[in-house]
């Protein structure tokens, strides 16, 4: 039977739908080997650039079973990453859900001044119990749909995986150390090999303590007396990171987007409300033209402030500059305590200078992945937004570093109140979900806590 005019139409439409789908699904390079600028390339060129094409994308197959870096036109089969929520009632009204920060900063002041003292006359012993102090207010003064979070991890678990760590790879690690240094020459065939581990086991461990830490303070949190949690393999996260720590230098950072986006496309993916899992998805490559324009301008700084200060120099010292840097060259010339105070002065001014480009470059490219990151995540029917600007990342984190600095690290549960309050504050979400309906999580419950990353000193909180 023919068709009538509007179902052809719908057809019509149907079809070219997937046609423009089908175009925003070709890889980066097929795609820009299909724009006006194709139809110029010599025949003998287009061959050399077919072949380019097959040999990156090889490329990135290949890859793609370490880093879940799958073609764009393929179907993601992974059962960790499958959407474990129910079908959404479309009868489900939709929620604006507004997070609120309750935190004050005299209550914090208190609790730093309380966990320094105790932290001091312990021998830094108590840290396991002011952290612990510093997530309970933190987590309870956050709340949604007029319900606080809950913090129930205790002390004695952070000591029991400091003490456990300590046992299992610490003290062993030190031990082998001093061996090697004791009872083995410096060009033995087995100082080769011993470094070659270390360096790729400390960046393996550095991503399992990233993973694990998480998992922990995950499962220790809860709303509605309903548990987080993280799934998934540590081992793979470690794997990933590891390989993106050597990419990452290897390509001048260049990888550090690809890097963070996939490590928290993993991180997310897995982590799960009750019963329902987180979803992200997106694009790395949305972030590069930000990173672009932070990376060039990072070394613009750089060269500028390595060639005022060679300026500078030659103006304070003229020619025996060379000299008085190498006495050697010339008897009668060395460094005066004078010159020592000009240099460490002129050293500070460039070094500072130089500090706040950066971070005035970096924020703007950290503040977009923020916002990136946070529109790439959902649950269930759910979808969040971010609000950041550069500006206020760069306040944020000169803020925090000041903090630091001027009360020599005691003051790190404010920085720590003040990042979460910037996260939450601007944290929007909006869409459908029903939290009647959520229900208890079965996801991996640690009885230790995170102590790797003790070993490596990360974490938020």
């Amino acid at each position: 039977m023919p068709k009538g005019p509007s179902e052809g139409h719908e057809a019509a439409k149907e079809a070219y739908k997937a046609r423009r789908d089908a175009r925003r699904r070709v890889p980066p390079v097929s795609w820009l080997m299909r724009t006006h600028m194709w139809r110029r390339v010599r025949p003998s060129q287009r061959r050399v650039l077919n072949a380019w094409e097959k040999i990156v994308l090889g490329f990135a197959a290949g890859w793609g079973g370490v880093m879940q870096l799958r073609h764009p036109l393929e179907e993601d089969t992974d059962s960790q990453v499958a959407d474990a929520s129910p079908e959404i009632d479309p009868d489900l009204p939709v929620q604006k859900i507004q997070f609120r920060v309750s935190m004050k900063l005299s209550e914090m002041i208190g609790i730093a001044v309380r966990n320094t003292v105790l932290s001091i006359f312990t021998l830094t012993l108590y840290r396991f119990w002011a952290r612990t102090r510093v997530r309970r207010y933190i987590w309870s003064r956050i709340s949604f749909l007029d319900e606080p979070l809950e913090y129930t991890g205790s002390s004695y678990e952070l000591l029991l995986g400091f003490f456990q760590i300590l046992l299992v790879l610490v003290i062993p690690l030190v031990g082998v150390s001093i061996w090697m240094q004791l009872f083995v020459e410096p060009d033995s065939p087995l100082s080769i090999p011993y470094g070659i581990a270390v360096y790729l086991g400390l960046g393996f461990l550095y991503g399992v303590a990233r993973y694990r830490a998480q998992r922990f303070r995950l499962s220790r949190t809860l709303w509605r007396g309903i548990r987080f949690g993280l799934k998934g393999s540590w081992v793979s996260y470690g794997v990933r990171t590891l390989l993106f720590v050597y990419l990452t230098f290897a390509t001048f950072l260049w990888a550090y987007p690809l890097q963070r986006f996939v490590l928290m496309r993993q991180m997310l993916r897995n982590m799960t409300l009750g019963d329902r899992q987180f979803q992200f998805e997106g694009d790395p490559t949305v972030l590069y033209p930000s990173f672009a324009v932070g990376w060039i301008a990072s070394l613009m700084a750089l060269l500028v402030a390595y060639v005022a200060s060679a300026a500078i120099l030659l103006e304070l010292f003229g020619e025996n500059l060379l000299f008085r840097q190498f006495p050697i060259l010339e008897g009668s010339f060395s460094l005066t305590g004078e010159d020592f105070v000009t240099i460490a002065i002129l050293t500070f001014l460039v070094t500072s200078v130089t500090g706040l480009v950066l971070a005035f470059t970096m924020s703007w490219y950290r503040a977009k992945e923020l916002r990136y990151f946070a529109s790439c995540l959902r649950l269930d029917g759910v979808r969040f937004k971010l609000r950041a600007s550069g500006i206020a990342f760069l306040r944020l984190s000169v803020g925090n570093a000041l903090i630091i600095i001027f009360t020599l690290g005691f003051g790190l549960p404010l920085a720590q109140m003040r990042t979460f309050k910037f996260v939450f504050k601007r944290l929007k979400a909006e869409g459908q979900i029903d939290v009647e309906a959520i229900t208890q999580s079965d996801a991996p419950y640690p009885w230790v806590g995170e102590g790797l990353a003790e070993f490596f000193d990360i974490g938020a909180v």
